[in-house]
């Protein structure tokens, strides 16, 4: 519980807005104080400080933090049900890969797409770069078992 005599201003970014709270009072150095417990896409963070324009700074540099927080945005690619074992792996070992390496989050349907049993539809949410590392990944692991395929006939 912070003391009745500092200032507390709370700021949230969520999807590039910034909403500030602000309590004034001039009588602590200033501090940045990240939360636990929140959302994966919402992040709190309390400033408190002696003099209203340490928060402002300390305010500026959060709001400019978040604006250059790219857009995590959700891509739908359809995928032959033949190539799906491929790109999960044995326990899912490839696809945790492909979520490590490229930071996104994939999931594979398990139901045919629009009735299509040779067709699932693979969802990937990330930045825009992101989710292009792991459609080349995908497309590699597909290019790999169509080689392996040719070489067994």
């Amino acid at each position: 519980m912070m003391p009745e005599s500092e200032t507390q201003q709370t700021i949230t970014c969520s999807e590039n807005v910034i909403q500030s709270d602000e309590r004034p009072d001039e009588s602590v150095q200033p501090a940045i104080v990240g939360s636990h417990d929140l959302p994966e896409d919402e992040q709190l963070v309390s400033i408190q400080g002696e003099c209203n324009d340490d928060i402002a700074e300390a305010m500026d540099m959060i709001a400019e933090a978040c604006r250059l927080k790219p857009a995590i945005i959700t891509e739908a690619i359809e995928i032959r049900s033949e190539f799906c074992g491929k790109i999960i792996g044995k326990g899912g070992e490839n696809l945790k890969g492909i979520r490590d390496f490229s930071g996104t989050r994939i999931i594979i349907s398990k139901e045919p797409c629009n009735g299509n049993d040779e067709i699932r539809l693979c969802e990937i949410q990330g930045t825009k770069e992101e989710i292009e590392v792991a459609k080349e990944m995908i497309h590699s692991n597909i290019m790999t078992e169509i080689e392996i395929r040719r070489r067994r006939e």
